[in-house]
């Protein structure tokens, strides 16, 4: 257990040192996208906050490992993406991978269909 919280530990160190979130263009807060924001929650009950903390994901930013498995580009180095932080949904408005995070925490990833 102790190890698992340790590699989860310096997973989320080395994925926070990634771009400040800047919330995805023309969101507003209390629109229908704005409340899909709010309501994202990871399996352990953390809330992946608001729209102002997630952004769409860059091509080269996120991709699969296999069936469920996801990895994180971090300063051109490839980093997994703890399951925790995985919150799978199928009513995406986006229509891209999302990463919520502040300056120094990644709170969640939702990966789009697909990834």
């Amino acid at each position: 257990m102790m190890r698992y919280l340790a590699a989860a530990a310096i997973a989320v160190t080395a994925l926070a040192n990634t771009a400040v979130a800047a919330p995805p263009e023309g969101a507003d807060p209390d629109s229908p996208t704005g409340q899909w924001f709010r309501s994202l929650v990871r399996d352990d009950g953390m809330s992946c906050c608001a729209v102002s903390d997630c952004r769409p994901a860059k091509p080269d930013e996120l991709r699969s490992t296999g069936p469920s498995g996801l990895e994180m580009r971090v300063e051109s180095v490839w980093k997994e993406v703890p399951e925790y932080m995985i919150v799978r949904r199928g009513d995406n408005p986006i229509g891209r991978s999302i990463i919520c995070r502040s300056a120094s925490e990644v709170y969640c990833v939702i990966p789009y269909t697909g990834l």
